[in-house]
């Protein structure tokens, strides 16, 4: 495929995408929002580019391209919510909502994202597995959402002893994860912060502060500068041997998700433990960072 090919199949993914009457789940929206993932999931070499990062550059240099990016990252931030308040809702109203997780469209996904990153902080902070229950015995997701699947699964698994804060701006959303966690994880502590991780409150600075582990959701910032903001003020008051997950993305998959840029990372002062881009059905590419001395 040339790039001539790629433009007007995203031109297209857009097109379909915008012509919607709404972004909620529905048969028309299901198959426009597939028709693009499943473009966004196919190697660079399927349209004669060498790497991820020549994607990245004809998506930003492109003109025809330009205005359609943060579009089609806006449209997918409200598919995602959309989809998880459905479902959240969904599960508080069945018999067994824990069971109920499963119907989750990326329930697959996330089951891998977890297991995987749980390993990777413990390699991070140089940890067995075993052990990980000690050394992350407070934990902060920041841009929870109303189906906090990740920190559920943890909880549920290897940290139910530990004590989880998610912090998000809708209230809404941290109302409905309230509720589900309550049924899912009975045994396990869990707080919700409705605020904005960039704003200067002492909670917010508390909350990082006091987390051994940190997750950064990745729609926490849909553009450049928030991205770069966000982060910032995650590490920034993070404590010494605490570890930050941070998901982002790489070449079409930034039409999902935004991506982290390298010069933030560098200007975090953070070391970073490893980097994950996967080449399959996954879309994040997970960043693991350690806080230093």
């Amino acid at each position: 495929m040339s790039f001539d090919a790629l433009r007007a199949e995203v031109v297209a993914a857009h097109g379909r995408i915008s012509a919607l009457k709404s972004v909620s789940p529905s048969p028309e929206a299901d198959a426009a929002f597939a028709s693009l993932v499943a473009l966004c999931i196919q190697p660079p070499s399927s349209f004669n580019f060498d790497t991820y990062d020549e994607v990245a550059r004809f998506l930003e240099e492109d003109s025809v391209l330009q205005p359609l990016v943060p579009q089609l990252l806006s449209f997918y931030s409200s598919r995602q919510s959309a989809i998880e308040f459905e479902h959240v809702r969904n599960f508080l109203a069945a018999e067994d909502p824990a069971a109920a997780l499963v119907a989750f469209p990326t329930h697959r996904n996330y089951k891998d994202l977890t297991a995987s990153e749980l390993t990777t902080l413990c390699m991070a902070a140089g940890v067995p597995m075993d052990a990980a229950a000690s050394k992350f015995a407070k934990v902060l997701f920041v841009g929870s959402g109303p189906l906090p699947i990740s920190a559920v699964m943890l909880a549920r698994g290897p940290l139910s002893a530990s004590h989880f804060t998610c912090m998000d701006l809708d209230a809404d959303a941290n109302a409905l994860a309230a509720l589900l966690t309550a049924q899912c994880c009975g045994g396990t502590e869990f707080e919700f912060v409705t605020t904005d991780v960039a704003s200067l409150e002492p909670r917010v600075t508390a909350a990082i502060a006091n987390a051994d582990a940190v997750f950064m959701a990745a729609m926490v910032g849909i553009t450049r500068e928030d991205k770069r903001r966000n982060l910032l003020r995650i590490t920034g008051a993070m404590k010494e041997g605490a570890v930050l997950l941070a998901r982002s993305a790489r070449g079409l998959r930034t039409l999902l998700y935004p991506a982290i840029e390298d010069g933030t990372v560098a200007a975090s002062g953070m070391r970073v433990a490893s980097v994950f881009h996967p080449e399959n059905y996954v879309i994040n590419s997970t960043i693991v960072m350690v806080k230093e001395a």
